[in-house]
């Protein structure tokens, strides 16, 4: 049997393929903001248990950064071991770069009050969850304590003197918290967890947003957004997918862009010190405006299937009886050697015998 060549092997192994490679959401510029020293609204003063650094009795309220636009952000503190500085400049960051030199973190429960706390959740609704009434600046102070609760290492108990209100509310957070993934934007396209590629489209591809709605575009040769019908289309909601069609024939980079109005940045947004320590903070609303997210996806050309060239049929080999050739050359000559050397001899004895 002929013996199958490394390139023939190789030949038989390819494929015709579309590779895909989607690059990470590109990364936005870091956001600028400053504390002009305003507040958003008030809270009342909430009493921790004695030895709570660096007080045990802390003032709340929501603080305003202004955003070089003209926006505003509303936030809480996350960082009670820090005095806020007035005039201070912030930058936006992931939780990760939280500064908390205590070894505090901002723990995924923090962005759960967030999410069932004061604004977003008003004075009335939240007095149904906790069985008696507690209004707007109750609200705002149990929630501003519970962030403190759950982003200081100190894990400060609550002291004496605080309505029965604001203890409740505190009491309901710190028992019903948990923890929710830190937001990724206002407004984020990724890969869904069921992607593939199939049919020649690319997806699904997941928008995550707080707009109403979110207008999709797409720039690149050959390529279109689709459902999962293969059908246009141009819009989504939150939760929407969407699909990459690519062409299917030569190599193309498509960018899909999603474009809505909403809040400038979402709820849990960590804000840090830019150029000086002050107190950290976390968004808890924002104003409206115009917030986009994209993604690229590159298609490379398809690898064509190569012809494996035909290979010579192997030649004929003689059979192998265990004797060299060579070796019966030679005992032939040896043989017809000592039979000529034979004849000769015999020869002169008969001679010698006939004189005598």
């Amino acid at each position: 049997m002929a013996r199958l060549s490394l390139a023939r092997v190789g030949a038989l192994l390819l494929t015709a393929t579309t590779a895909l490679m989607i690059s990470a959401l590109s990364a936005a510029a870091d956001t600028t903001a400053k504390y002009n020293g305003k507040s958003v609204h008030d809270g009342h003063v909430f009493n921790f248990a004695p030895g709570t650094k660096p007080s045990a009795t802390v003032e709340t309220k929501t603080f305003e950064l202004q955003l070089a636009d003209g926006k505003m952000v509303e936030t809480y503190c996350v960082e009670l071991e820090t005095d806020i500085v007035p005039g201070a400049d912030y930058v936006d960051a992931p939780w990760k770069d939280y500064p908390a030199t205590t070894g505090g973190s901002v723990a995924g429960e923090v962005l759960w009050v967030l999410n069932h706390g004061y604004p977003t959740v008003k004075g009335d609704a939240l007095s149904k969850k906790i069985g008696q009434p507690i209004d707007d600046k109750q609200a705002l102070t149990a929630t501003q304590a519970a962030v403190w609760y759950f982003s200081s290492n100190q894990k400060p108990k609550i002291g004496e003197g605080n309505a029965p209100a604001v203890v409740a509310a505190y009491e309901y957070f710190l028992k019903n918290a948990k923890p929710e993934a830190e937001p990724k934007g206002a407004l984020v396209i990724s890969k869904g967890a069921d992607f593939a590629i199939k049919d020649g489209k690319a997806g699904p591809f997941v928008v995550a947003t707080n707009s109403d709605k979110v207008t999709l575009s797409i720039k690149g040769d050959g390529v279109s957004i689709v459902d999962a019908d293969g059908k246009p289309l141009t819009t989504v909601a939150d939760g929407g997918k969407f699909f990459v069609k690519g062409p299917a024939d030569k190599a193309a980079s498509a960018v899909v862009t999603g474009s809505g109005n909403g809040p400038a940045f979402p709820v849990g947004q960590l804000w840090v010190g830019k150029k000086q320590k002050t107190q950290s903070l976390i968004s808890v609303s924002s104003d409206h405006g115009k917030v986009s997210g994209e993604i690229k996806v590159d298609f490379t050309a398809p690898v064509v299937p190569t012809t494996p060239a035909p290979q010579p049929a192997p030649k004929p080999e003689l059979a192998n009886t265990g004797a060299s050739v060579y070796g019966l050359a030679g005992l032939a000559v040896l043989l017809l050697g000592g039979g000529v050397a034979a004849v000769v001899l015999q020869r002169r004895r008969n001679k010698a015998a006939e004189q005598g």
